[in-house]
């Protein structure tokens, strides 16, 4: 999938930015989280092709949590 390398991607280029590698990386991870829980949404549409829909959107920003990687303060 083409989320997986952009979310390592994105993480870095913040990183170089100057942000704090820890909270860049939690903020990656929580989001991932908490995007990744679309799912449920999946449960409460009428058609399948919103339940379809809900459940490639839950896999597809999970990727936020599971491509980052972590890494100790330099």
């Amino acid at each position: 999938m083409a989320w997986r390398p952009m979310a390592g991607w994105a993480a870095d280029r913040i990183i170089a930015r100057g942000k704090d590698p820890l909270i860049v990386r939690k903020a990656f991870v929580v989001t991932g989280a908490l995007d990744g829980m679309t799912v449920i949404f999946g449960a409460y549409v009428e058609s399948q092709q919103m339940a379809l829909f809900w459940n490639v959107a839950s896999q597809s920003l999970a990727v936020l949590q599971r491509r980052t990687i972590w890494r100790s303060r330099s």
